[in-house]
């Protein structure tokens, strides 16, 4: 039989396996745009190409290394923009944490307690008949942290007739014991 009632709360055990992710690509693109610009400064020394680069493109000395210096150029913008949405994303990752999910069996409820930004508490509250499905998502860093994402597909009745529901609750730490408990 199960308990009257289940709480699923946000943790940073949970978040992890995201957290770790992000970090790998941030490093991940630092060494790539250290390992360009030493390359590009390399170019320059080389082709004895001064800081006036706008200087050199109208020489037209050498189309390879203009080609070289674009495509090195354009790899180190691309990698800027990849530290940058990681590092939004990591930050983002932070936010479900204090995340509550109440799922209250005797009353026939789901309430899911969470946090917009740092002063809006948002209470969902919906009616909860039965939960007929759950589901799990892992990503490579999910399931070797052991966290994941849960999918609950519940039934809610009333009097005239039911819905199918459902709720996402993300960056769960040990995913599938919370799911044997729910089913």
């Amino acid at each position: 039989m199960k308990a009257n009632k289940l709480v699923i709360k946000g943790s940073l055990a949970g978040i992890s396996a995201d957290l770790v992710r992000n970090i790998l690509v941030i490093i991940v693109n630092i060494l790539i745009t250290i390992i360009c610009n030493v390359y590009k400064n390399n170019l320059y020394e080389k082709y004895d190409i001064n800081s006036n680069f706008l200087e050199y493109l109208l020489t037209f000395n050498e189309l390879s290394v203009v080609i070289k210096l674009a495509v090195i150029n354009l790899i180190v913008i691309i990698a800027y923009i990849l530290i940058i949405s990681a590092i939004v994303r990591a930050i983002g990752v932070f936010y479900y944490i204090p995340r509550n999910v109440l799922i209250d069996y005797e009353n026939k409820k789901i309430i899911d307690k969470s946090f917009s930004f740092f002063s809006i508490k948002n209470t969902d509250e919906n009616k909860c008949n039965e939960i007929i499905n759950v589901n799990i998502e892992q990503g490579l860093f999910q399931r070797i942290f052991n966290t994941g994402n849960l999918y609950i597909e519940y039934v809610a009745n009333n009097d005239v007739d039911s819905q199918l529901r459902h709720i996402e609750i993300p960056c769960i730490a040990k995913p599938f014991m919370i799911k044997n408990k729910l089913i």
